[in-house]
């Protein structure tokens, strides 16, 4: 049965051959379930002894057990095994499952991808991974176990899409290609694999631009074969590490379909698989060379990951050479060799002098040499001639004859100058004596500064002094300001063009009005001046310039928006609200401290007054009709004398009932706790005792000087409710 089933099974195609046929439907199913019975046995077979990375691991070793891989092809184990061949030329790959989760899933889902022509979808795929992960843990990363896994999600899926026999051979093609190359390759030791005692500079050269970067965020791109179409081409989805177009082609450029067959995973025997996750060295895939930057930085080192040059920098102070033949005294400053400049050098700055009125001055450079150069400016330094020596000026009509003298470092001919037959006039006390411009012939005048004394001729003005060389006299002597009230002193209508020149004013922001005087009182000019929101504006000046100290002049028409007070300057007394009120202010402000104190104490005590005006009439005359309230019922509140014995006298009914209210709502009690209590009885020295009846009890009209129904109205005061005892000479409660 095994050879008949074996010998159909040895067909590649999907069509059923006729070995296979003749084995029958019974025959094949069984022979089917034998090989699962041995693979899931983990009995070796004919396929596994074809596999040289098979691991001899046991289902019951659930920890899994470390992995040598065999150059020679050999079947390596732990070392308990004495008749297995040496391990001299295995590798070692130890217990590891940090590559479970990630390379080793990318991989299982890569195995996947192979069979998507076949109808396996993504989310098929991520059943397979997840079984790799699942085992990989389990089975501590062993690539054996984990073949199987691939084996067993492959034959479960691809049998219900195409032929059971072809999927048989695809699911075992698949096996081995993980066994021996994906997972090898995704729990791969990076330290002992990614270094320069294996192939690994060798692959990084050639796959290093299709692998992942890190440093770069570059993905890399994951390949695969399309087993649906034989003889096609790899799969190769992602981004590489370079771009652009490739050296030495024509409109190349990189991608992920130029990935080289030895670079993947997909085959078995390819010599950089291995080194799929070794960290790419992207200084060798960039062709990175760090240049020389200076004398103050060692030698570049480039950073593998990001490809980055990286320098370390000297101490500073240490001598260096900035190469630059114009600088002295180099030395390293924070990674940089920094020299002193000889601008003269470096500009070759000729400081011979043309002018015969210049000397040079020599001094002794750094160099030690004698030259009138500054080398840190590169300025020529010079000495003037003394003035009046003889001199050969540029325009003399022959070299070196004498045709004028030094003046001020400037040979000066001897032809008369446009200032020679120039007077300048005498323009008054406000001016210094004018001086002649040689070059235009004209007088400069020269105006002294703002606030010289001067006399301006007429005996009625106070005050002179110089100002843009006008001397101004102040008309008023005792100068006085009468206000305007509120509005700018000059008044502009927007809506109408102001007819002739507008009055000139300056400004200036101030904290005080008083500033704002006495500038005012300052400036002759001044006639007028205005305040507020702290901006000063004096106004009718005659000034050309702006102002000493700060002032800011506007000859233009100002329209003010903001609230201002003005002021005009004027001579003699001004009425004023102060002078007026400054006679009688003594009377009034006694007055308003007594009067004012007394007729607030009069309306607040109003009513208490009126009450206690009333209790005097009664005290003083006889005793007139008034409604007595009970005790428990009249509010505790004295209203009237203590000597009352509590009683309240109310002269209108009304105000017994408002307290009677009170008393109901709150009764409080003005005598001693240690007096004693019956009932509701209170008794009163001198008093007849009179029952009163319970709180909260309504009151009858009488005690409220109310007439029963039927009589006549008496006093609105009332009656009184209880006769006075006759030796007692008080009112009754």
């Amino acid at each position: 049965l095994w050879r008949g089933c074996a010998a159909g099974s040895a067909a590649p195609s999907v069509v059923r051959t006729p070995s296979s046929a003749r084995c029958g439907v019974n025959a094949r199913w069984s022979c089917v379930a034998l090989l699962l019975t041995i693979l899931a046995g983990g009995h070796r077979g004919t396929l596994a002894e074809e596999d040289p990375f098979f691991d001899p691991v046991v289902p019951e070793a659930p920890n899994g057990t470390d992995i040598w891989i065999c150059e020679n092809g050999t079947n390596g184990t732990n070392g308990t095994n004495e008749s297995n061949t040496s391990l001299a030329n295995c590798t070692f790959l130890p217990c590891r499952k940090s590559s479970c989760g990630t390379h080793m899933r990318r991989e299982a889902l890569l195995a996947c991808k192979e069979f998507q022509g076949f109808e396996l979808d993504d989310g098929i795929c991520k059943s397979w991974a997840d079984a790799v992960e699942t085992d990989c843990n389990f089975w501590c990363g062993n690539c054996t176990h984990l073949g199987l896994t691939i084996y067993g999600q492959c034959i479960f899926y691809l049998p219900m899409q195409i032929n059971f026999l072809a999927a048989f051979e695809y699911c075992v093609a698949a096996r081995d290609i993980f066994t021996r190359a994906r997972c090898p390759a995704a729990r791969i030791n990076k330290i002992d694999w990614c270094g320069p005692e294996k192939d690994y500079e060798e692959c990084n050269a050639l796959c290093g631009n299709y692998k992942e970067a890190v440093g770069l965020r570059k993905q890399g791109c994951d390949c695969y074969r399309d087993r649906n179409k034989v003889g096609a081409p790899d799969v190769c989805e992602g981004e590489t590490v370079l771009t652009g177009v490739v050296p030495n082609t024509r409109d190349l450029e990189y991608s992920c379909r130029l990935t080289p067959r030895d670079c993947t995973t997909s085959y078995i025997g390819n010599k950089c698989s291995m080194y799929t996750y070794c960290p790419v060295d992207v200084c060798v895939v960039m062709n990175v060379t760090c240049p020389f930057l200076n004398d103050c930085q060692s030698a570049g080192v480039c950073n593998k990951l990001d490809g980055k040059c990286y320098y370390v920098a000297r101490p500073d102070g240490e001598n260096c050479t900035d190469f630059l033949d114009y600088t002295h005294g180099d030395t390293c400053y924070d990674g940089e060799c920094i020299g002193k400049e000889d601008k003269c050098m470096r500009y070759s700055v000729d400081c011979n002098p043309r002018n015969p009125c210049l000397r040079p001055r020599k001094r002794m450079t750094y160099q030690g040499v004698e030259t009138n150069c500054d080398p840190g400016s590169g300025s020529c330094m010079f000495d003037l001639a003394p003035s009046g020596t003889l001199c050969s000026s540029e325009f003399s009509p022959f070299p070196d004859q004498v045709d004028g003298t030094c003046d001020g470092g400037v040979c000066r001919r001897w032809t008369p100058g446009p200032c020679a037959r120039i007077v300048c006039p005498d323009l008054g006390d406000c001016h210094l004596p004018s001086s002649c411009d040689n070059y235009t012939g004209r007088c400069v005048p020269q105006p002294k500064p703002e606030g010289e004394p001067c006399d301006d001729g007429n005996p009625e003005t106070y005050r002179d002094k110089c100002i843009e060389g006008r001397c101004v006299g102040d008309p008023h002597g005792d100068a006085q300001f009468q206000t305007m009230g509120k509005g700018d002193c000059v008044v502009y209508e927007s809506e109408t063009p102001n007819m002739g020149s507008p009055i000139k004013r300056y400004y200036k922001d101030l904290n005080e009005v008083d500033d704002c005087r006495a500038q005012c009182l300052y400036d002759p000019e001044c006639e007028a001046y205005s305040y507020g929101h702290q901006v000063c504006s004096i106004h009718g000046t005659k000034r050309e310039q702006d102002p000493v100290g700060g002032w800011k002049l506007q000859t233009t028409a100002t329209y003010v928006k903001h609230e201002v007070v003005c002021w005009v300057k004027t001579a003699g007394e001004v009425w004023t609200f102060e002078r007026f009120v400054r006679e009688y202010l003594y009377g009034i402000s006694v007055g308003t401290m007594v009067g004012l104190p007394l007729l607030t104490a009069m309306c607040w005590f109003r009513e208490t007054i009126k009450r206690s005006n009333r209790r005097m009439r009664c005290e003083d005359g006889p005793n007139t009709n008034v409604a007595l309230i009970p005790d428990a019922v009249a509010p505790q509140s004295p209203k009237g004398s203590a000597a009352i014995a509590q009683g309240t006298i109310y002269e209108h009914p009304a105000e017994a009932l408002e307290d009677s209210d009170t008393a109901y709502r709150g009764h409080h009690d003005f005598s001693s706790g240690d007096e004693g209590h019956a009932g509701n009885h209170h008794e009163v020295p001198g008093a007849t005792a009179v029952a009163v009846e319970e709180p909260g009890a309504m009151l009858s009209p009488q005690h409220y000087g109310a007439q029963p129904s039927g009589q006549e109205p008496s006093d609105p005061r009332g009656a009184v409710s209880e006769a006075a005892a006759p030796d007692s000479g008080g009112v009754a409660q």
